[in-house]
């Protein structure tokens, strides 16, 4: 499991040739990251194809973060064999997962957002259409109501936690990362 918190300046996570080397990852929790603009740092073109990225992801967990514009941009289709749940909360900017058009490809995903009603077979698509559902009710003043409760996340999991002290430009921040 991997979860960072609260990382103020934080702009990216990981670069897809680490992605791709987390194997054993299951659990990929971030949230409070106020600077995050993307997961995932844009690589140089590979190709066309499919990619796999973090190969035994079940549970993304993404909320509080107002810049996230998307997890990923590629040109390349995606695919996340085993990931079972997905939450998005709190991140207005994210108008697509990856880049616009490309597919996202979620064949074992159980629930998004706490809804296990929702079948889709495309996670960009879904984002692209909840951003513009949410901009659209934004503009006729009205909200879905939706609040997000932190305490339906199981922490359970957490064997242990680091508190790590990431140097930054300006040598202010620190973050969790479990």
């Amino acid at each position: 499991m991997v979860k960072v918190s609260d990382c103020r300046k934080l702009r990216n996570l990981m670069s897809p040739s680490v992605a791709r080397g987390a194997l054993n990852l299951r659990i990929l929790k971030i949230d409070g990251c106020q600077s995050m603009e993307e997961m995932i740092t844009k690589e140089e073109q590979q190709g066309e194809g499919t990619m796999t990225l973090f190969p035994l992801l079940e549970e993304l967990k993404l909320w509080d973060l107002p810049k996230q514009g998307h997890f990923f941009l590629t040109n390349e289709a995606l695919e996340f064999s085993f990931l079972r749940e997905v939450l998005i909360d709190d991140c207005p900017e994210m108008k697509t997962f990856v880049q616009q058009g490309i597919s996202v490809s979620t064949p074992s995903l159980k629930w998004v957002n706490y809804d296990d009603k929702v079948k889709l077979d495309d996670l960009n698509k879904w984002t692209q259409q909840r951003f513009t559902s949410q901009e659209q009710k934004a503009s006729q003043g009205t909200t879905d109501g939706e609040v997000f409760d932190s305490r339906k996340l199981q922490e359970d999991e957490v064997m242990r936690i680091v508190k790590l002290d990431i140097v930054l430009p300006d040598n202010e921040e620190s973050c969790l990362v479990a």
